[in-house]
């Protein structure tokens, strides 16, 4: 392995071939939003530059989505003063021109529905991208429903990190639920802390109004195989979203993490007999609109032991990895033996990650891995106006190909494979350990029927 190691180092720190990827999926495709004729281009040149490094073959893969179109978006404050307020619709949240007095729910945990002394019934509450130290974890999408069921008449997504950046993040939209939807807005740091601080003496009254489109459209998968030596029949998919929001050039979230799935077509190509089995490289799209590509493409796989396991890349651009098994506790060991072999300095750990591309194949009982930069655990520039092309660099993105190449070599030659199908039982049981089935059921991605 370690002149194969050699092969893949040179190759990957002597060529600039994925800065030159990313900096096209950020500079000419902008942030390549779900349904957008710019996410359209950039899957064709994804596509072409794939084409390019002689892999085996190129499918364009269809699925249809409701595309959101962002229209003018106005919130205003009426009381205790008049003035407008920035702030950015949440994409498929529903036009609106409405009235609403203001409740603060803080981090949108059960604990802050109940420390309140008035009902959120027809309010606007506000909730911070943010969570406790310790406990239990919840998502943008886990909050929003909690303030949709108990009524909420908006929902108002703080930022916590200052410098006046409004995040963004779509709600997961459910054509079943569609006229049961609240309007849904981020605002920044700063325009929570004022929000807050005249809450503090006495009632804010907003003024919001939103006007958006939805309408039926397609989107595209971008899918490339590259054939090992035919000494096994089996998969492992290496993929990751190149979607972004509309906001944004989307740099880090993920056109890093696409840029490193193309860069290790490359280098993997030229030791194509190397390997035992198959590897195929899926670029998803629909990702941030709610995992719609990958879980369409997961529905392709009648058989899901043929997939060896789910390499998923997602906001690679740091100095560090971390590798995090999902469901698969019996790879832990494995894979940190294979990174231990590497002059790299990666962190591994088993955690459930149920809101990127390799979850629907999880919920198949598939094996996975999350690639993603380590670090602190906040979002940083992702999903705001900041998440810019300057903020990646060359070194960042080749290291990353390197050591993620180098892995995906030691997994597919790996013999006995340690990893294990999962049962759906077991599945359901992970599932409703995590507290995910509410969201599942109301996104209709709940695997089981009632």
């Amino acid at each position: 392995m370690r002149e194969l190691d050699y092969l893949i180092c040179g190759d990957a720190y002597t060529s600039d071939a994925v800065l030159r990827v990313h900096r096209e999926l950020c500079l000419r495709f902008g942030g390549r939003f779900s349904g957008s004729p710019e996410g359209a281009a950039a899957g064709e040149f994804l596509a072409h530059t794939i084409t390019g490094y002689g892999l085996d073959s190129i499918e364009k893969e269809a699925f249809p989505i409701t595309r959101w179109t962002r229209g003018e978006t106005e919130l205003t404050l009426l009381s205790p003063v008049v003035k407008p307020l920035p702030c950015l619709a949440l994409p498929y949240a529903p036009a609106c021109d409405r009235e609403f007095k203001v409740v603060d729910l803080g981090m949108g945990h059960e604990d802050d529905f109940r420390r309140v002394n008035r009902s959120p019934v027809g309010l606007a509450v506000l909730v911070d991208d943010a969570n406790p130290v310790s406990g239990r974890q919840l998502h943008r999408l886990h909050k929003y429903l909690a303030a949709r069921e108990a009524g909420a008449g908006a929902f108002v997504f703080v930022q916590v990190e200052p410098g006046m950046l409004a995040r963004t993040g779509s709600l997961a939209f459910n054509h079943q639920t569609r006229k049961s939807e609240i309007p849904a807005i981020g605002v920044s740091a700063e325009t929570g802390a004022e929000l807050r601080e005249r809450l503090r003496h006495g009632d804010v009254c907003l003024r919001l109004r939103m006007a958006h489109l939805l309408e039926p459209a397609e989107d595209h998968n971008v899918i490339a195989d590259l054939h090992g030596s035919g000494k096994r029949s089996d998969l492992i998919i290496v993929g990751g979203h190149f979607d972004g929001h509309d906001i944004a050039q989307g740099a880090v979230d993920n056109a890093s993490g696409t840029a490193v799935i193309v860069e290790i077509a490359r280098l993997l190509e030229p030791l194509r007999r190397h390997l035992a089995g198959n590897i195929r490289f899926v670029l998803f799209s629909g990702e941030e609109m709610g995992l719609i590509g990958s879980h369409f493409h997961a529905a392709r796989y009648s058989d899901p032991g043929t997939i060896r396991l789910v390499c998923n890349l997602d906001c690679v651009a740091g100095s560090r990895l971390k590798f995090m098994l999902q469901n698969s506790q019996e790879l832990v060991a494995p894979v940190q033996a294979m990174v231990s072999d590497l002059p790299a300095e990666i962190d591994v750990r088993e955690c459930l990650v149920p809101f990127s591309d390799h979850f629907p194949f999880i919920l198949r009982g598939i094996p996975g891995i999350q690639v993603a930069r380590s670090g602190s655990g906040g979002r940083g520039w992702g999903h705001t106006c900041a998440d810019t092309f300057e903020k990646v660099g060359l070194h960042e993105l080749q290291s990353c190909a390197a050591q993620v190449a180098s892995i995906i070599l030691r997994l597919d030659r790996l013999s006995p494979w340690p990893g294990r199908y999962k049962d759906p039982d077991s599945v359901r049981a992970l599932l409703a350990e995590s507290g995910m089935e509410p969201l599942l059921r109301y996104e209709g991605h709940w695997p089981w029927p009632d």
